[in-house]
């Protein structure tokens, strides 16, 4: 009897724990407010040079819980595969693991993350053309 109420009483703490964390998400309209409010402080700032390279030229919302940065990169899509040396797909590639570390790790990020919020990374060329888009979300850590 003694070890039923122990796994009874474990039972209703990891249930009550669950419920607790779930309460802490924020709802979407919070989220969507927040994603306003920095996409609001954001704007005036740019376009933002991120590197000799990379401009970051506007953010934005998509989806429900989503917050886009879009890059321009300073060459053709051309210039750009050929200074790598890589196709368009591994490109991608290598930089989604970049950008995916960066959202599981960085301390910034940490909003993104506890209120899972998606990220997307759009780039550009210079002509602009799209050339991908890049989404991570806590699920990729």
């Amino acid at each position: 009897m003694r070890r039923l109420k122990t796994v009874f009483f474990v039972i209703i703490f990891l249930g009550a724990s669950g419920v607790a964390y779930a309460s802490d998400l924020i709802s979407n309209e919070k989220v969507s407010e927040q994603i306003m409010l920095m996409i609001e402080s954001a704007e005036p700032t740019l376009p933002q040079e991120i590197d000799a390279m990379t401009t970051l030229v506007a953010v934005g919302s998509f989806g429900v819980r989503g917050f886009e940065y879009k890059y321009v990169l300073g060459m053709t899509k051309d210039q750009i595969l050929n200074s790598t040396g890589l196709n368009l797909s591994a490109l991608k590639a290598a930089m989604r693991v970049g950008n995916v570390k960066g959202y599981c790790e960085e301390e910034m990020m940490y909003w993104f993350r506890d209120n899972f919020v998606e990220i997307k990374w759009t780039y550009f060329d210079v002509n602009n053309q799209e050339l991908f888009a890049l989404r991570v979300n806590p699920n990729d850590c």
